[in-house]
């Protein structure tokens, strides 16, 4: 596919051959603007099969990933690692969003015979420390799996193309 894209757009843009030597050719282009925009032409067919792909992935589990790390931090922060009490019970925790820029991390203690919660405790926090620890869940997800990587990079990649594509951003010259 693309060696078949390469020779239309060769042919398009009036791409001959000057010199071709045992190393490589000398090409001379007639019309740049014509590989310019079949350039984008294929970065625009490769974004959509991307995303279709990514569509048929269904959930990536990132966010779940990232929530976890949150909620583990809180965890330490709170002091609130033991998930059993010293009578048996379970204790579960979790981060929630109360409202206006704060969460909590919620523990709740509940009787395993009878499924009832027992106790409920909140420690909040706010935006900052949210934002703070997001960002480090966020880290870490993208060191210790390829879901960060395979799944959201290009798609980074694809609209830092486009930002430059549609604003001319240039890197500077190298002297």
């Amino acid at each position: 596919m693309a060696s078949s894209l390469i020779l239309i757009f060769f042919k398009a843009a009036g791409v001959t051959f000057k010199k071709v030597g045992f190393l490589g050719a000398e090409l001379l282009i007639d019309r740049p603007i014509v590989v310019y925009y079949g350039l984008w032409l294929v970065w625009a067919y490769f974004l959509v099969r991307y995303v279709q792909f990514m569509m048929e992935s269904g959930d990536l589990g990132i966010r779940k990933a990232v929530s976890e790390r949150i909620t583990k931090y809180a965890r330490e922060k709170f002091k609130a690692a033991n998930l059993q009490d010293e009578l048996g019970q379970v204790i579960g925790s979790k981060v929630r969003y109360l409202g206006s820029l704060r969460w909590a991390l919620v523990t709740e203690t509940y009787q395993v015979e009878r499924g009832d919660v027992l106790a409920q405790d909140r420690a909040s926090f706010g935006l900052f420390r949210w934002l703070l620890w997001a960002a480090r869940g966020f880290l870490m997800v993208a060191i210790s799996s390829t879901k960060i990587t395979e799944y959201l990079l290009p798609l980074a990649l694809a609209f830092a193309t486009a930002v430059m594509g549609v604003w001319g951003f240039q890197l500077p010259a190298v002297e």
